[in-house]
């Protein structure tokens, strides 16, 4: 699918601090600051219904690339790097954009998908999902909505990592470690295959291991 794009109007902030913040809070508007590192950071305002709205109506959600329309004159395209919301009212009370080139790629984290029900899950077992989202490297109009994975043929003790992953077209999986992202458990109560053979190795009388010298019994004080 087409990767969404909004247009948000925004009006640059000459002063900053808490005097500039409840100026544009007076406007209808919330303080924000576009982050760059091609260009100095840059205080604005937006209207925080619009950005909500252009952000939760999006599949890409954060990962949608947004127009910054200055009232000055240009634009900036930008990806929302963060918002803070009033804990108790839920508005919108300040929000950070990272500004972006069209034709340079960057990093964004994406939700990871598991897709079917596992085979080991049919037969007791209980699916672990270790980690929800996973950094690709890629343009922004190509960043995926999320990365999809077909877990249906995992069996008890099977685990998925990393290096399985197929990437998109036109995408990079970005990780340094091979990393775990979901594993198939035992049911409740029944020790997984590594817990058994670590508890084997552990248990009170196992033969060592060849190479290694067996442990001295502490002798009981007289």
């Amino acid at each position: 699918m087409a990767m969404e794009e909004a247009t948000l109007k925004a009006q640059a902030r000459t002063r900053t601090g808490k005097g500039s913040a409840r100026a544009a809070r007076r406007e209808g508007k919330i303080p924000a600051v576009v982050y760059s590192h091609f260009a100095e950071p840059m205080a604005i305002s937006v209207d925080p219904t619009i950005l909500r709205k252009a952000v939760k109506d999006s599949d890409h959600s954060f990962n949608t690339v947004l127009t910054l329309d200055l009232d000055g004159g240009g634009s900036k395209t930008a990806l929302l790097k963060d918002w803070q919301v009033d804990p108790v009212s839920r508005q919108l009370l300040h929000a950070d954009f990272i500004e972006i080139k069209l034709d340079e790629a960057l990093e964004a984290a994406v939700p990871l998908n598991l897709l079917g029900t596992p085979e080991g899950v049919v037969e007791g077992g209980i699916l672990n999902q270790v980690r929800r989202e996973i950094t690709v490297r890629c343009l922004p109009r190509d960043i995926p909505v999320s990365i999809d994975v077909d877990v249906s043929k995992m069996q008890i003790n099977d685990s998925l990592h990393m290096d399985e992953i197929p990437a998109p077209d036109n995408v990079e999986l970005v990780f340094s470690r091979n990393v775990t992202l979901a594993v198939v458990n035992p049911p409740e109560g029944e020790a997984t295959t590594a817990e058994a053979e670590e508890g084997a190795e552990t248990a009170p009388g196992a033969v060592p291991v060849a190479g290694e010298e067996p442990e001295e019994a502490e002798t009981p004080a007289a």
